[in-house]
């Protein structure tokens, strides 16, 4: 099954999410670590991906290859390991962007 290609608006809303830098890095006290967009895994079975606005800012280390990524480990680990889960970074990711763009750009 292909993915559906994002609309023009969730475009604008993936790019001001990179735009944030990595979230991760971010709670661990560094700023400004540049960062891509990663889709909210669906469920705990971990299969399919989110709306394209369930999405979080994430540096390349904290993405996937580097052992401590969200595509590394699973839901129970990455929370032992850094105290937050994916479903809490996609809120805070929300109320950041709450006031950079139009609403009808921000929660889906």
């Amino acid at each position: 099954m292909s993915k559906r290609q994002a609309t023009a608006a969730e475009r604008r809303y993936m790019g001001a999410v990179a735009a944030l830098g990595c979230i991760v890095c971010k709670r661990l006290g560094f700023e400004g670590t540049p960062a891509a967009v990663h889709h909210q895994i669906r469920g705990r079975g971990g299969w399919g991906r989110s709306s394209h606005y369930r999405t979080i800012p994430v540096c390349p280390h904290h993405h996937q290859h580097s052992g401590e990524g969200i595509h590394d480990m699973g839901a129970d680990e990455y929370l032992a390991m850094f105290g937050f889960t994916e479903a809490e970074l996609v809120d805070e990711v929300r109320e950041q962007l709450k006031n950079l763009l139009p609403a009808s750009e921000t929660i889906h």
